[in-house]
């Protein structure tokens, strides 16, 4: 990170990139949200949201709630994938539940511009989800 914000050296995108490669290749879930940034920003790296997202889908996998919450604003905006909105805020909601404060900014764009049916869609899922992860 001190390459990103320029801490102690100069501000290297593409040396963040290569420590952040290597980081993902360690399974580290903050390298691989860290490197996913890189890619939805085209800094360092081509602009690549579909590698972006499947490295928040590793980082989502080992539970990390800011990989989460990125996802959900890829599917809120469009980025790279279709826009869904269930599936956004599905994946919303689990950043939540992971720990992640809650935006009250999304929150909003969620509540007016889901149906009913979709918000039921998307409890539902969340809650299928939060019971998948009681089972031992």
């Amino acid at each position: 990170m001190s390459y990103v914000n320029a801490e102690y050296r100069e501000p290297d995108a593409r040396a963040a990139v290569g420590y952040f490669e290597r980081s993902t290749d360690a399974e580290n879930p903050n390298g691989m949200i860290s490197l996913a940034v890189m890619y939805v920003t085209g800094d360092g790296v081509e602009l690549d949201y579909q590698r972006a997202r499947e490295l928040y889908e590793q980082a989502a996998a080992l539970g990390e709630s800011h990989a989460f919450r990125e996802l959900s604003t890829m599917y809120l905006k469009g980025e790279g994938v279709e826009v869904d909105l269930v599936r956004a805020r599905l994946l919303y909601l689990q950043s939540v539940a992971l720990g992640s404060e809650p935006v009250a900014a999304v929150e909003q764009v969620l509540n007016e511009n889901m149906s009913e049916a979709q918000m039921a869609e998307s409890d539902r899922a969340f809650t299928q989800w939060q019971q998948q992860r009681e089972q031992p």
